[in-house]
């Protein structure tokens, strides 16, 4: 993978400084993408899904979740982590 400036011009520095600086500032370690058939909603749901399970919480006790995003439910090669 190579890395390049707004004129289409590589960058000079090694791309592992390029990556870790991008995780120093983002916290994004790892790239995953969705499945072809999975839409914006779908990608909502496993993270719900996954942030209630990590937090402890049973779902019975909650009312409501509020989701809200601008993209209606397309496919779009999005990335999530």
């Amino acid at each position: 993978m190579s890395f390049f400036d707004s004129q289409g011009e590589k960058l000079p520095t090694p791309n592992e400084e390029i990556t870790r600086k991008f995780e120093e500032i983002t916290t994004i370690a790892e790239r995953r993408y969705a499945e072809d058939d999975q839409v914006t909603t779908d990608l909502a749901l496993i993270a719900a899904q996954r942030a209630l399970e990590a937090s402890g919480v049973d779902k019975e006790e909650l009312d409501y979740i509020i989701f809200a995003h601008n993209f209606g439910g397309r496919h779009l090669k999005i990335m999530c982590g």
